[in-house]
């Protein structure tokens, strides 16, 4: 009786073993099937017990190619980028208020933008960034002048999805600005500051030549939120007006975009 009863147990022990099996494996494939190949792969991954974890790999690259067609990434949403550019104010235009001389410039200047943003579904993302230029500079009849100014903007892209690694985009934000003019000449130093709204708009392209690292093109029309007023000496004289600057400035960017 003991030995009848150890069988049974080991037959009742083995079938369900069998249907466990028979639960994560697909069924064994017919000669004429055009997957053949391929099932016979996942068939001798389940023989071996591993057909949870091929299925579960199964699932999941499936989701990400969805949410890849659908431009959303459920994995590393944000991201932080580092931008570096040249920038040029093609009207800038000081006057001196005793003598009305015009003093017109053309400024040139380094531009950088830090920032950190964050991708949402259809193609679209945000970002905060911190946009700063050394001084739009230029210098007319012996007199040095500079626009420096310093943008918090917030941003919106949207990114045209291809079937490469390059990404068109475009871009449009809005900000707050603090400027400051600064000239000099012979008889010393001047300054004026002021604060104002300003925005961007733009156009670009990036390429992640490595896993979640893209570089990054772009060009930007800006409008830095100037304020014209006079510029006084230490004493807190008037001595120069910044008439008919207008804060635009043209900008080309580039840098690295990296998302985590």
């Amino acid at each position: 009786m003991k030995k009848i009863f150890l069988a049974s147990l080991g037959m009742t022990l083995a079938a369900s073993s069998v249907l466990a099996n028979q639960e994560e494996c697909p069924p064994p494939p017919h000669k004429h099937h055009h997957h053949l190949h391929r099932k016979h792969h996942v068939q001798a991954e389940c023989d071996d017990g591993a057909a949870p974890v091929i299925r579960r790999e199964h699932r999941k690259k499936a989701i990400m190619e969805q949410e890849y067609d659908s431009g959303y990434i459920s994995q590393h949403n944000y991201y932080g980028k580092l931008l570096i550019g040249f920038g040029y104010a093609p009207k800038m235009k000081f006057v001196n208020l005793a003598t009305t001389t015009e003093l017109k410039a053309k400024g040139r200047a380094t531009l950088g933008v830090v920032g950190a943003g964050y991708l949402f579904p259809h193609n679209i993302r945000a970002d905060l960034e911190f946009f700063f230029n050394d001084g739009f500079k230029d210098k007319r009849q012996n007199v040095d002048g500079k626009l420096q100014s310093y943008i918090g903007f917030l941003n919106l892209y949207y990114d045209f999805q291809m079937e490469s690694r390059l990404v068109p985009f475009i871009n449009a934000g809005a900000g707050y600005a603090r400027d400051t003019f600064k000239l000099s000449d012979s008889a010393g130093g001047y300054d004026h500051s002021s604060s104002g709204f300003a925005f961007q708009v733009g156009a670009g392209v990036s390429y992640e030549f490595r896993n979640r690292i893209y570089t990054e093109f772009s060009y930007r029309y800006i409008e830095q939120g100037v304020k014209n007023g006079n510029l006084r000496n230490s004493v807190g004289t008037d001595v120069y007006s910044t008439k008919s600057i207008s804060g635009k400035a043209h900008a080309a960017m580039a840098g690295l975009r990296v998302r985590f």
